[in-house]
């Protein structure tokens, strides 16, 4: 009962789901582990390439899992802020820009600058 009390706290979006990042971040420490010693079996130059999927792995995972926490503190942030505003069509016109994917990378740059402006 305990454990599972620990994986519902920690992977609560309020706190920015920390516990999906440790797990992120420790397949990407195994992965710079595990990649060159995969690579070292089969020869120097693999032993190399190993090593370059290892720390890109590790990289990714570590920067994809900060930048997911930040997202998740930053949307639970906003989203209380929005409700303190008590004004209803004000939410409900934030809640149909979410549901309102951006289509590309330009797209969302162009939202954020316009954003900056409101």
């Amino acid at each position: 009962v305990l454990s599972q009390f620990y994986v519902v706290v920690l992977g609560l979006d309020l706190l920015g789901n920390p516990l999906s990042f440790v797990v992120g971040l420790s397949k990407g420490m195994g992965d710079l582990f595990y990649e060159p010693i995969l690579g070292a079996v089969e020869g120097p130059g693999e032993f190399a390439e190993g090593l370059v999927l290892g720390a890109r792995s590790f990289v990714s995972k570590t920067v994809g899992g900060l930048a997911g926490v930040a997202s998740r503190i930053t949307g639970t942030i906003g989203k209380g802020v929005a409700s303190l505003t008590l004004d209803e069509e004000y939410q409900k016109r934030r809640r149909e820009q979410q549901l309102n994917r951006p289509a590309d990378g330009l797209e969302t740059m162009a939202r954020g600058v316009r954003g900056l402006g409101t």
